[in-house]
């Protein structure tokens, strides 16, 4: 409305400066109930006017006093010959040296009836309309939510005991397809998990199946009455055999459960190297000469690392213990540090692991078929893998054309003896 008023006053102002006083005239154009026009000279009496119902100024002294500052709107009320309320808008202007004021207005009630009209419409499309948006956000939601709906259905039908069941995934690559893609990445895991620990129950259950019985086999043969306290003697003898056979395997099992716990039970502690090895090769010595074998250490770094020495210390003793057992001729350990890790090595100079073996010999209870003639439970290379894999690190079987050679990388804060903390 204003901008249209501003138009029209600036079309009155060309009409008082093309027309000399007092001839201006405005006309009757315009329709007097809907819009009207006025030129209103400095004293405030009125010089035309197009409604012939206003046939005095629109505008009080005050607000005439006001327009001499500049343009001015105004808001008024009960006008004669207009409908409702109407609004101003008063400039002022000249012609040969005399001041004027034009006004132009123009009544509101078409404006207040399309404001009325425009709420109305409002009040009651806007209502209709959350009905219809809230409907179809909801048929929405229940459509793409039913694919969760088919994978919590078939998540509460998975059991522990039918293996292979997996959640139903929506043709779509959605995230809702990535989140059943990952749950059943995890059901994948926790099967192979259970898988795992099944088969160690059955392993640990068959090691310790043939002791238990040769140990309930001795005993009976001891508390026959009819042995002599030679035979008796000979049974109690083989049945301790079997216990400390038994007592190795339990310290082995509980050995490796310790391991399973990774870095939550580590007690990190600086540890040299050499010293480390050195322990190691006197521990064993006095085995090794019994074999009329000998163990020996290559000069190594003098270096410290951040490590768990009682679990590495076990990690060496189990590899020496397999290459004193299972290899031939000279063991040497040996260590040296490459970047942020340390290599342990353990190397004799037997026949090596038989073809195919080597990428089995980690797992628990894993033995080949020439050492399950030989005393042993398969859990040596599995502790050892199990103590690296708790620092982080890895173990390998390092390819040579004699001889095995088995490698423990452990990563972690190592620095040279003579560096400060």
């Amino acid at each position: 409305m204003d901008e249209a008023l501003a138009n029209r006053t600036d079309a009155l102002i060309e009409v008082v400066a093309d027309t000399r006083a007092p001839r201006i005239e405005l006309g009757s154009s315009e329709d007097p109930e809907d819009s009207f026009s006025q030129i209103i000279r400095a004293d405030g009496s009125l010089l035309d006017s197009t409604s012939p119902a206003l046939t005095e100024s629109v505008l009080d002294p005050r607000e005439l006093a006001a327009v001499e500052n500049g343009e001015t709107g105004f808001d008024v009320s009960r006008l004669p010959g207009v409908d409702g309320d109407a609004r101003l808008l008063a400039r002022p202007a000249s012609q040969g040296g005399q001041s004027f004021v034009v006004v132009a207005g123009a009544a509101t009630q078409d404006r207040d009836e399309t404001l009325s009209g425009l709420v109305t419409t409002f009040l009651i499309t806007a209502p209709l309309a959350l009905l219809l948006a809230s409907l179809a956000g909801y048929g929405l939601a229940t459509v793409s939510m039913r694919p969760v709906e088919r994978m919590r259905i078939q998540a509460g039908e998975i059991t522990l005991e039918r293996s292979g069941e997996r959640l139903p995934l929506p043709a779509s690559r959605d995230e809702i397809h990535r989140l059943g893609q990952t749950l059943n990445d995890m059901l994948d895991r926790i099967e192979m998990s259970l898988d795992r620990e099944r088969s160690f129950v059955a392993d640990a259950s068959h090691e310790l199946r043939t002791p238990l019985a040769i140990l309930r086999s001795e005993l009976e043969l001891g508390l026959r009455p009819d042995r002599d306290l030679a035979g008796a003697r000979g049974a109690m003898a083989s049945a301790q055999e079997e216990v400390l056979r038994l007592e190795g395997l339990t310290e082995d099992l509980l050995a490796l459960a310790r391991s399973e716990d990774g870095s939550r039970t580590l007690k990190r502690t600086e540890v040299s190297i050499s010293a480390l090895l050195e322990d190691t090769r006197a521990r064993f010595e006095p085995i090794a000469e019994s074999a009329e074998r000998q163990v020996r250490v290559l000069p190594a770094p003098a270096s410290v690392a951040w490590l768990d020495q009682s679990r590495i210390e076990r990690a060496l003793a189990n590899l020496v213990e397999n290459a004193l057992r299972h290899g031939e001729g000279e063991v040497t350990l040996s260590g040296r540090v490459e970047g942020a890790s340390v290599l342990l090595v353990v190397t004799d100079e037997g026949d090596g692991f038989q073809d195919g073996f080597a990428e089995a010999a980690f797992e628990r209870f894993a033995r080949a078929e020439a050492g399950r003639t030989t005393a042993g439970h398969g859990l040596g290379l599995a502790i050892v893998k199990a103590a690296a894999e708790a620092h982080g690190g890895t173990v390998e079987v390092e390819p040579r054309t004699s001889g095995a050679s088995v490698i423990m990388r452990i990563p972690g804060d190592v620095r040279t003896a003579s560096e400060p903390e």
